[in-house]
């Protein structure tokens, strides 16, 4: 009689070990999953590129630290928000089109935008958004990584327009190309903030006359009388 319940007590100290031994096991893995979720979403958090994750219907569910930095816009204004809320309407129609019928195909789309900070100020991105399934919710989300690349557009648009300068001087094109050429790297460094114009005074230092101004309306294009 003492044997079985001695066996029976070792057989439930053998389960009673195995059991603990899954639940620490079971528990490690867990633990492991957690760390590398917490990992990547401190990753995501802090990266140097901005990351937006929006639901099929482009309302925006996350956006992380430097997305604020680019675009002043705190999470909570822009969480359930529309994408396009950075929209300046100065971007291409057709980089849209090319957008969405490349997300459509099951393709990671990438390109440029011109966006508009919550200043006001515009700036452009370089974008990668991925069209991604949610299993769990059973739904489509959209990620989009951006970097802001408005410095080195501004000095490729500067330069651009400098060297454009360059060769019309050196071709003895007409002076007025060659200053349209000008005032255009300037205004190209500075897109949507600021217009320029030319002035040409006379020998006699009595008349000022408007040589280029090319992005002015036309009812000031007039001669300048001081």
């Amino acid at each position: 009689m003492y044997e079985i319940i001695i066996t029976i007590l070792i057989i439930l100290l053998l389960v009673s070990v195995i059991r603990n031994r899954g639940s620490k096991q079971k528990f490690k893995q867990d633990r492991e999953k957690q760390d590398f979720l917490d990992t990547i979403f401190y990753a995501t958090e802090y990266s140097p590129a901005s990351i937006i994750i929006a639901n099929e219907n482009c309302e925006i569910l996350y956006v992380n630290r430097q997305f604020v930095t680019m675009s002043g816009y705190m999470p909570d204004e822009v969480i359930g928000k529309k994408t396009n809320i950075m929209n300046s309407g100065m971007t291409n129609p057709s980089v849209y089109e090319d957008l969405w019928s490349t997300l459509d195909r099951g393709e990671t789309w990438s390109g440029e935008f011109i966006n508009r900070r919550k200043d006001g100020q515009l700036y452009w991105e370089k974008a990668n958004i991925s069209k991604i399934y949610n299993k769990v919710k059973d739904s489509t989300n959209y990620v989009g990584v951006k970097l802001d690349i408005t410095e080195r557009k501004a000095k490729k648009h500067h330069d651009n327009s400098y060297n454009c300068a360059l060769e019309l001087l050196s071709s003895g094109a007409p002076l007025k190309d060659i200053l349209d050429a000008i005032v255009f790297s300037v205004e190209e460094k500075n897109p949507g903030r600021i217009v320029c114009s030319v002035l040409l005074v006379d020998k006699e230092k009595k008349c000022l006359t408007l040589a280029s101004a090319p992005s002015l309306p036309g009812f000031i294009k007039m001669p300048f009388i001081t």
